[in-house]
């Protein structure tokens, strides 16, 4: 409003969190005043009850009766709700519980809520039944096969220690869990628990994926979880396959989006700028913007890849965001701040459509699995990547089970689904820090310890992006056969080794000093440029150019005016040379590679071709067995290199892009 209000007193009412009475009417000639005036006077309206914004603020006449009644009465403004001054306030736990009410009585129990009272988890924390501070908190553990409703907590737990449930504290929390010694996120959690009428809580501190250690004396991991012990490997194993069940079978899931950890809790005062100020005697109302959309920078919630599943699992979320409260189930989503709108495009929108909407459709859900699920995940943080593949599971066995109703039988494997496998071959690590990925290094990085086998994207730490995948819909995967995939995922590259059989041909890669990143591909070519045009600038990926038949991938066109990349290798991560019986070996750039330098052989496995383009996966000789390969990158091969004739604009390429005359061999990927 700094630019507009100049000498109108109205306007620096507006911008200023004062309580003095405001001016009766703006400044003549203040751009604000004939905004107003305008809409007043119905000569412009923001339509679809929606409030006239303008310069960061929005106007807006009060919904009295029903928070979500925008229907256009007065003027052009719509008719919202004020925000709460405070997240625990009265008056929103009243919102809260109206909500509830409506989803409880209004749709249907099968998408919004489960049909019939479901058995509670192995530990909940019974949250007593006083609404103040008490010491009735304690660990219940339930007997078999009972059942209730509780509440399930999603949040950022923070670096620093904080509540831990081992096996020599199970038997003191049983008994009481002091109010004073709770962090405040789970405070919180427990009074909207209580103020919903809810006996019990769930939640999901930090999981480990394969060791609790009770004689760990590292202060500076958080081992901590008050629902699962952490010093205990099978209460681990027994509780986390159920995380799907978990979310999916509470009354309702808690996102605290703003605690940045266990110990910020989420009820608390709203900033003054979202809050109302009445402006004229008919309850013109002013406010700062209330977006719907999501913002990792001040939600730190949705930078975390735990929670994401945790967010799109459940049937029912209560969100406590940046501005207001939220409630988005299966049915309808609503907000605090009364608008009759859903945070479009945000990923709990986008996975009910795809997931949750009958007629359900197979391709689109394997398309969505792979073009935007994944996507979004992998640029997601964890403390521990040994977690890459847990963190994920609970939307894996929630997409299984779609996929059942939908007529599928399938198997989800180390990331992938065993009947889309070759497709899902075609990842590629941009290596690009995402959301609440700043600190890792700018390329993708190999997951320490071993966790999943190279053909993997779990064993890379870094963004995953299927874009090839999506921009050849025709490609042909029919030349090759899968001949064995492990039906378990091991714990050594030996136990899960992918064998298939398919035409291979050979080719170099140079590795200097110190690697390049390679800007964006180059084609300057107009028959080249039709092909690579929608690839984006990878501005952290490392810059190895393949040769091919020792054919530089650099062409020039005829007339000498374009130079072409006809041959695009995208490494999975840095890359290094190993000495192998006196023979240079590419490997994957780990905490013990050597320092070697030169040109490597690599053999390229054909993955998909078409009329211009051929995709293969870059392997090298495997370390650990001599008779397998590892995937060190993928590589995409373009009609106009010289091995195809070179640029050809009337006829085409001259050679089968289908290597048709390459002889099929078998082989196993570890």
């Amino acid at each position: 409003m700094a630019n507009s209000h100049g000498s109108c007193k109205l306007c620096q009412y507006i911008g200023n969190p004062i309580t003095a009475k405001p001016p009766k009417s703006h400044t003549k000639g203040c751009p604000t005043g004939v905004l107003l005036e305008a809409v007043e006077q119905k000569r412009i309206s923001a339509g679809g009850g929606a409030p006239v914004r303008y310069d960061g603020r929005e106007f807006y006449l009060p919904a009295k009766e029903n928070p979500q009644d925008t229907t256009n009465k007065q003027g052009g403004y719509g008719f919202l709700s004020d925000i709460h001054p405070n997240s625990g306030s009265k008056d929103c736990f009243n919102l809260i519980r109206q909500w509830a009410k409506r989803c409880d009585n209004e749709h249907k129990h099968s998408d919004c809520k489960s049909g019939f009272v479901t058995e509670l988890p192995k530990r909940v924390i019974d949250v007593g039944s006083s609404n103040k501070d008490g010491n009735d908190v304690r660990l219940y553990e339930r007997s078999k096969n009972e059942t209730a409703e509780y509440i399930a907590l999603s949040h950022c737990w923070g670096k620093d220690p904080i509540l831990t449930t081992t096996l020599d504290t199970l038997s003191t929390f049983k008994e009481e869990i002091r109010w004073d010694i709770l962090p405040k996120t789970f405070q919180d959690a427990i009074t909207v628990t209580r103020e919903l009428g809810i006996r019990y809580l769930w939640s999901r501190y930090l999981l480990h994926c394969i060791n609790f250690l009770k004689s760990s004396t590292d202060s500076s991991l958080p081992v901590d979880s008050l629902c699962i012990i952490q010093d205990s490997a099978s209460d681990w194993e027994e509780e986390a396959p159920k995380m799907c069940d978990i979310y999916s079978n509470s009354y309702i899931a808690i996102a605290a989006a703003i605690a940045v950890d266990a110990q910020a809790g989420f009820l608390r005062d709203r900033k003054s700028n979202i809050l109302p100020k009445v402006l004229t005697g008919s309850g013109l109302r002013c406010r700062a913007e209330v977006d719907h959309v999501n913002w990792p920078s001040q939600e730190p919630i949705l930078s975390r890849a735990w929670c994401y599943q945790e967010r799109l699992v459940p049937r029912r979320l209560l969100s406590y965001r940046v501005a207001e409260v939220t409630w988005e189930c299966r049915t309808t989503h609503w907000c605090e701040c009364g608008r009759a709108e859903s945070y479009y495009g945000t990923d709990r929108i986008i996975y009910e459509r795809t997931l949750m909407k009958e007629p359900l459709d197979k391709k689109k859900m394997y398309d969505y699995w792979h073009q935007k699920l994944l996507v979004d995940y992998t640029q997601l943080s964890l403390t521990r990547e040994s977690d890459r593949l847990a963190a994920v599971s609970a939307l894996a066995f929630q997409f299984q089970e779609r996929l059942k109703v939908a007529g599928k039988d399938d198997v989800f494997l180390a990331g992938f689904w065993r009947s889309h496998l070759l497709q899902g071959l075609a990842w590629r690590c941009l290596g690009k820090p995402g959301r609440g990925r700043k600190g890792i290094a700018e390329t993708g990085i190999v997951t320490e310890p071993y966790l999943a086998p190279t053909w993997s994207w779990a064993s890379i730490q870094g963004p995953i992006n299927f874009e090839k995948l999506a921009m050849t819909k025709g490609n042909s995967f029919g030349a090759i056969d899968v001949i064995n995939m492990p039906k378990a995922l091991g714990k050594s590259p030996e136990e899960n080794g992918l064998t298939m059989r398919g035409r291979i041909f050979k080719a170099q890669i140079t590795i200097e000093d110190s690697y390049i990143l390679r800007r964006n591909a180059q084609a300057t070519h107009w028959m080249d440029y039709v092909v690579i045009r929608e690839i984006p600038d990878d501005h952290t990926i490392p810059h190895y150019p393949i040769f091919i038949q020792g054919r530089d991938p650099m062409v020039p066109t005829p007339d000498g005016n374009c130079v072409n990349e006809t041959a695009i290798f995208w490494p999975d991560c840095p890359l290094a040379i190993r000495l192998q019986n006196g023979l240079k070996v590419v490997e994957r750039r780990n905490s013990s590679s050597e320092a070697n330098t030169g040109k490597v052989d690599v053999w390229c496995f054909l993955l998909y071709s078409n009329g211009q383009t051929l995709g293969a996966l870059v392997l090298s000789k495997s370390n650990s067995r001599q008779d397998c390969f590892e995937r060190v990158g993928f590589m995409e091969l373009y009609h106009t290199h010289p091995i195809f004739g070179g640029f050809d604009d009337d006829d085409g390429p001259t050679t089968d892009l289908s290597m048709a005359h390459l002889d099929e061999q078998e082989i196993t990927i570890i």
